[in-house]
């Protein structure tokens, strides 16, 4: 049961659909990467900053990283948004889903905290970035 607002909406969701759902969004991110002129690929960053976007790039290999790079899109640019995957990866040393399913709630928030925040809102980033990773694993 999700809740928007103060209103309950039900909505069950069988394992099938739920799966479909998985492969709709994961065939369209890749349409998006692969056929916009401009977008995450093109942004207008430093070098040093561009880098902490091959992640959300890389389908492939880590396809976690597009869909963290969504759910963190609250409130903040696009770009702090989309480079938020790579900068949590250089705290951790690593990317590896499994790496990020074994952290706790209290280690994520220490490095969204640490050195500085990684996002205008890192409490509540944290929670999300946390119960999205144990979301993703449970699925």
């Amino acid at each position: 049961m999700s809740h928007i607002g103060r209103v309950k909406i039900s909505h069950p969701v069988d394992d099938a659909r739920r799966t479909s759902i998985r492969s709709e969004l994961f065939v369209y991110a890749v349409a998006l990467l692969d056929e916009a002129p401009k977008g995450i690929k093109d942004l207008r960053l430093p070098e040093s900053e561009r880098e902490k976007l091959t992640l959300v790039n890389d389908l492939k290999h880590y396809p976690h990283a597009f869909v963290l790079g969504c759910v963190v899109d609250r409130q903040v640019s696009a770009e702090l948004a989309w480079m938020l995957p790579g900068r949590f990866k250089e705290r951790l040393g690593s990317f590896e889903f499994d790496a990020l399913r074994k952290l706790t709630l209290p280690q994520v928030r220490r490095y969204f905290h640490e050195p500085d925040p990684l996002h205008r809102f890192p409490n509540m980033m944290a929670e999300t970035f946390h119960s999205a990773v144990q979301r993703i694993a449970a699925d």
